[in-house]
């Protein structure tokens, strides 16, 4: 990271994150592209609710869907069926809206 730094600093555009929560803070959705062992042993309940929306797309496929849906995450993995929330778990929201009607605001978490 610091090395990363030392060529792209921190500013408006870009934060670095601390760990792996931290990135996730106030996130939109998740976007899992790596299979680092800390990504594929994170606390799912501490991840949810340091997240704006439980969305987590996942291109590596580190997680069980119906563990994902009791956790209440909108879970899409590729190459299987995307999976909701279980009803309790729930928010008002769709998931596939949301994504659809984001914008992008600029900023960029490293």
């Amino acid at each position: 990271m610091n090395k990363c730094r030392s060529v792209l600093p921190e500013n408006e555009e870009l934060r670095y994150a601390w760990d792996e929560y931290d990135a996730a803070r106030n996130a939109q959705a998740l976007v899992i592209l790596t299979e680092w062992p800390q990504f594929s042993q994170l606390d799912m309940l501490r991840l949810r609710q340091s997240m704006r929306y439980p969305i987590i797309i996942d291109g590596r496929n580190l997680y069980n869907p119906s563990k994902m849906s009791a956790s209440g995450f909108y879970y899409h993995s590729i190459g299987r069926p995307c999976i909701e929330p279980h009803s309790e778990r729930r928010e008002l929201v769709d998931s596939t809206d949301m994504i659809r009607n984001a914008r992008y605001d600029g900023s960029l978490t490293a």
